[in-house]
């Protein structure tokens, strides 16, 4: 998935992206041939916007988890589940990411990517966890691969990359997972 393939407001939607990749990973599709996963979530979550206040600006990127969750829980075979960080402790998050990725789910999670210099400092942004080493983390980023405090620029498209630990504060804030409705 690449967030920038998103036919309307692209910007705004790594946690949609990231949404339709563990959709994608769980063999769901869309339901009109027109569309994208990510177009239909971001259709889904557009339609919900009007009663939910947590979207003042009405851009998904408020609200991760109300974002996921209005677009894929009424619509589709599965739940939005997530985790957050001990506030003493990140390393419950890697364990609790190790293990999903373990058992075969693929996870989304919010991070920080570290940006020396830039004028606007670190940014916040989303990615899917497919894998780890001994190394880093082994991910699909939908904005491409970052290189020097920047996205995509690289013509690399972000599928499987290696971010290495501590390259970037991703167990500092959210994991995500989609788990079948029973």
């Amino acid at each position: 998935m690449v967030q920038k393939e998103i036919r309307v407001d692209w910007k705004n939607t790594c946690n949609l992206t990231i949404g339709a990749a563990l959709l994608a990973e769980k063999r769901a599709t869309s339901s009109s041939i027109n569309n994208q996963l990510e177009d239909e979530l971001y259709q889904y979550f557009k339609k919900e916007l009007p009663n939910n206040p947590k979207f003042p600006g009405k851009k998904p990127s408020g609200d991760v988890v109300a974002a996921m969750k209005m677009a894929i829980d009424p619509n589709f075979n599965y739940n939005v589940k997530f985790a957050i960080p001990n506030k003493q402790n990140d390393n419950d998050l890697t364990s609790i990411i190790k293990a999903k990725i373990d058992s075969g789910t693929v996870v989304g999670v919010s991070g920080l990517f570290r940006r020396p210099g830039h004028k606007n400092g670190d940014a916040k942004h989303i990615i899917e966890i497919v894998g780890y080493n001994d190394k880093g983390w082994i991910v699909n980023d939908p904005f491409g691969k970052f290189e020097n405090a920047k996205w995509g620029h690289s013509g690399m498209q972000g599928t499987m990359e290696l971010y290495e630990y501590g390259q970037h504060d991703l167990t500092k804030r959210k994991a995500y997972w989609l788990e079948q409705k029973k």
